[in-house]
């Protein structure tokens, strides 16, 4: 019998920490319990948490792992979800991450998956870069990194769009996680074809006839998108923009003041895209917003 909640990947760090008042307030507002994983890996540093005492147990040591684990969760975060009225249900588990925590995720039918950006240590921060990546392979639900401490419900959201499927899912989520938002659907066109091509000599009238048929189509499109995924089209804005798609999107949400960036994460159909997941990897990683990766189907 699964428990829907949130799935929150919670490793002990500083970062971590900064995202457990998020995971509780999302979990608070569509009333979700929190299921609080965390998944020793191979050099399980985790192990000073066992005490002297239990040296000669019976008891394995990643069993005596797991439950020292799982104290250590409630530990840390029972007081959070105390404070968020929310429940608190922790998961400890050994060997791979990816792995483990969309096992979890089955398990307990959890609809997002929390977890804290990059860091200054990346040796040390398992929970982000590669091991999200797969995740976006393992799990259905979206994934939000959270970057910021502040907790308050997000008010401004800035979507990245192409036209895949993956960013048709990432107006879904936001209808569905963030309904009271203000939304802009961002769109960029890259322009460095076509300044190769005015440098080429094609006569620059038919480029700029050709950037009108393309946004025009564009704007048809992402209209298209944005009436069947469920978003109020008075609080959704569509721009399409022309440019590197990093820069334009890091400057557009700062312009807007975005709180949350929304975009989709790795997906199948590469050839519609303008994401792929080096794209979105530098986002995840440079923008000072909490971003949220979604998958399509």
């Amino acid at each position: 019998m699964t428990d829907p909640g949130i799935l929150f990947a919670y490793d002990f760090s500083d970062r971590s920490k900064k995202a457990a008042n998020r995971a509780f307030q999302l979990a608070r507002q569509h009333q979700h319990a929190v299921h609080a994983a965390h998944v020793v890996d191979e050099a399980f540093p985790e192990r000073k948490w066992l005490g002297e005492d239990q040296e000669d147990q019976e008891e394995s040591i990643v069993d005596r792992l797991r439950h020292a684990v799982a104290d250590r969760l409630k530990q840390e975060l029972g007081p959070v979800a105390q404070e968020y009225s929310v429940p608190l249900k922790p998961h400890a588990a050994f060997g791979y991450v990816a792995e483990h925590l969309h096992n979890i995720g089955e398990q307990t039918g959890c609809r997002m998956l929390v977890i804290g950006a990059h860091g200054r240590h990346v040796v040390r921060d398992f929970m982000l870069g590669a091991t999200a990546e797969q995740l976006l392979w393992y799990l259905a639900p979206p994934t939000l990194v959270v970057r910021n401490e502040n907790a308050d419900p997000y008010s401004r959201i800035l979507i990245a769009a192409d036209f895949s499927d993956e960013s048709e899912a990432a107006m879904t989520q936001v209808a569905k996680w963030f309904p009271e938002a203000q939304v802009r659907i961002l769109h960029v066109i890259d322009n460095r074809a076509q300044e190769r091509l005015q440098e080429a000599g094609m006569a620059s009238a038919k480029l700029q006839e050709e950037a009108k048929l393309h946004e025009k189509s564009a704007g048809k499109q992402l209209q298209e998108m944005l009436s069947r995924s469920g978003l109020n089209s008075e609080q959704a804005e569509i721009h399409i923009l022309h440019g590197h798609p990093v820069e334009v999107v890091a400057e557009k949400a700062q312009e807007f003041k975005s709180d949350l960036v929304v975009m989709g994460g790795h997906g199948r159909n590469r050839l519609t895209r303008w994401l792929p997941g080096r794209v979105a990897s530098r986002l995840v990683h440079s923008l000072p917003c909490d971003v949220m990766l979604a998958r399509g189907n």
